[in-house]
């Protein structure tokens, strides 16, 4: 386990004590204070926001991830038994398993939701049509012919740094955090295609790296 998963299990636990207003770690194990902060966690208060299903089980997640801890280093607390451990990582699988059900429906809200936001046809004929795309295309074409910097206002700049990432998203169908986190020394280490005079970016810091590696983000010559 990373240091980063490590963190976040630790910020969460943490956030379950907060809740149940104490430090003592022992609370973790009772099964009918950790449901009560959950279903606090869940309802949300006047400054958080509510808590959805699926990241209710990653908090039980953590907890499992804390009593397997404590089943594998006895000397950290030596009064608990390893059976009552056992048979409360059961527990928290129950628990887990009960908001299954709940998981599912925001998972097909989300998608809906999603749905909604996608441009359509005319969104993108709008786009590519606009006077804003056409300013920025001819302005980019001076820098190129003249190979410096014209002078520019930060809303020229702005509507460039915006051009850049839609034209970019609308080639390689990626989320918006492939061309966020992307490194210079990743650009830099693009391989150039001589057919079509493109660039292939590998980009590691991404959603699904720890499940299909690095993304792929190919930059066109225009």
């Amino acid at each position: 386990m990373d240091d980063k998963t490590i963190n976040h299990h630790v910020a969460q636990l943490h956030s379950i004590l907060k809740t149940m207003k104490t430090t003592n770690y022992r609370n973790l194990l009772n099964i009918q204070k950790l449901n009560n902060a959950l279903k606090s966690l869940k309802e949300g208060s006047t400054n958080k926001k509510a808590l959805s299903n699926q990241t209710l089980r990653s908090y039980i997640s953590s907890v499992k991830h804390f009593v397997n801890f404590l089943k594998v280093n006895r000397r950290f607390d030596q009064e608990l038994q390893q059976d009552s451990l056992e048979r409360y990582v059961q527990r928290l699988s129950d628990l887990s398993k009960g908001l299954k059900k709940g998981v599912l429906c925001e998972g097909w809200q989300r998608e809906e939701k999603n749905a909604a936001r996608l441009p359509t046809q005319n969104h993108l004929s709008s786009y590519t049509t606009s006077d804003v795309r056409l300013q920025i295309k001819k302005k980019l074409e001076i820098i190129e012919k003249n190979k410096e910097m014209p002078s520019v206002t930060k809303s020229d700049y702005l509507n460039i740094l915006g051009y850049f990432f839609i034209e970019c998203c609308l080639d390689n169908a990626n989320r918006a955090g492939e061309l966020r986190h992307m490194t210079l020394t990743e650009f830099d280490s693009g391989v150039r295609d001589d057919d079509d005079e493109s660039l292939v970016i590998k980009v590691k810091q991404h959603q699904t790296y720890y499940k299909y590696g690095p993304t792929i983000l190919v930059f066109k010559k225009e």
